[in-house]
């Protein structure tokens, strides 16, 4: 399994790749949203890593988990620069899809 470092890196060019693609006018905004709600959650993706390679925590409850936190990936930069609400959620929730996918493919496969 990767070191949480090197999944968040991995995230934060997903990150950039969804804003290249989806908002290209506001690629910094949403790159500096994305690195402070992965700040905050570190240590939240790496428990819930660690429980879903342990089986601990199933497929399901861990995309539930992650999908919890989707209301504290706060879209302040691009709200404050007038994107529409629409256009913010989906944003948010590419960045969601794209922390869980590289989560999961980080898990050894026996």
């Amino acid at each position: 399994m990767a070191d949480i470092d090197s999944i968040i890196s991995q995230i934060k060019q997903g990150i950039t790749q969804i804003a290249t693609t989806q908002c290209q006018d506001y690629i910094a905004q949403i790159q500096q949203d994305g690195d402070a709600f992965l700040r905050a959650s570190k240590d939240d993706l790496q428990t819930w890593l660690e429980q879903l390679s342990s089986g601990q925590l199933s497929k399901e409850d861990f995309e539930f988990a992650v999908q919890g936190r989707k209301e504290a990936l706060e879209m302040d930069a691009l709200t404050q620069a007038g994107l529409s609400v629409i256009r913010v959620e989906a944003i948010r929730s590419a960045i969601i899809k794209l922390i869980i996918a590289v989560l999961v493919k980080a898990i050894p496969i026996p």
